[in-house]
């Protein structure tokens, strides 16, 4: 779902899209609780762990290579999740945040990809995540409309991550490219 960034900023991002059925009509302010943890980096000073050894290449964006942060206190139970393989079970705490850091073949940080575990209700069809599109520093990224790419169903991000149903929605990071749990 797309947010026009001035109702954003105005309402908060809106519950789901409209064709979630089990979405919560109640707008939840997930964002407000996300974005402050991230933004400028404020994941690289505490209260997170880097999940992948090294930078590696990305799945999704060609020529880019990606690093994964956690929440720290959600490190363990993610590393149980590799998407080489499926069904796991794993399921990450209300709270949980996954920061992925995608490089330019320069090494150059381009732009941040955020998921949010949400309270139940949030998006249930797809897990209750919050999901952002982030620039270099944090702040969503804004479309010539002035759509911004965050909230429960992100179709980009949403729509990929549905396939991971039964991982709780989440990849992991291959098993050759993990740093210590």
């Amino acid at each position: 779902m797309r947010t026009p960034l001035f109702a954003l900023l105005a309402t908060g991002c809106p519950a789901a899209a409209p064709d979630d059925p089990d979405a919560t009509e109640e707008p939840l302010e997930v964002e407000w609780d996300v974005l402050p943890r991230v933004s400028g980096g404020e994941y690289l000073r505490g209260g997170f762990t880097q999940v992948s050894a090294a930078a590696y290449a990305s799945a999704v964006a060609t020529g880019k290579s990606i690093e994964v942060w956690i929440t720290s206190e959600d490190a363990a139970v993610f590393a149980s999740i590799a998407p080489e393989s499926t069904g796991s079970g794993v399921e990450l705490e209300r709270g949980a945040i996954i920061v992925r850091e995608i490089f330019l073949d320069d090494g150059t940080l381009d732009s941040l990809t955020v998921m949010a575990r949400s309270e139940p209700g949030y998006s249930p069809a797809f897990g209750d995540y919050w999901y952002g599109s982030l620039d270099a520093d944090g702040w969503p990224r804004v479309d010539l409309n002035g759509d911004a790419s965050i909230g429960p169903l992100v179709e980009a991000c949403a729509n990929c991550h549905l396939s991971r149903a039964g991982d709780g929605f989440l990849f992991g990071v291959p098993a050759e490219h993990r740093g210590p749990p």
